[in-house]
């Protein structure tokens, strides 16, 4: 996710008035309230009523990792590579077709 200068300064001013600690404990609700709402549409057999939620808790996640980033010191090429190698292995399990170890990312 690319946030704007804007953005990102608006972020850091919430690290820096409510506190890293702080910001750690709102990520754990961010991404809480987004697995509750994963849930309520798995139950719910996938129905368009639910993508609303879906997309405003992903957002809500979004945003809070870009803070742990900050939070962290964690520069975002870093991130990049781990992705990037993430998902080299996660294409080389696949084309094992190796099931047991699709889940371990």
């Amino acid at each position: 996710m690319a946030f704007t200068e804007h953005e990102k300064a608006i972020m850091q001013q919430a690290i820096e008035k409510y506190g890293w600690e702080n910001q750690i404990d709102q990520y754990h609700e961010e991404s809480a309230e987004l697995t509750v709402a994963l849930n309520k549409a798995r139950r719910g057999k996938y129905q368009p009523q639910f993508i609303p939620d879906i997309a405003e808790e992903i957002a809500d996640v979004y945003i809070m990792l870009y803070q742990l980033q900050r939070i962290f010191n964690i520069e975002q090429a870093w991130v990049n590579g781990e992705i990037d190698r993430k998902l080299t292995r996660l294409e080389r399990r696949m084309k094992n077709d190796n099931e047991d170890e699709f889940y371990k990312l």
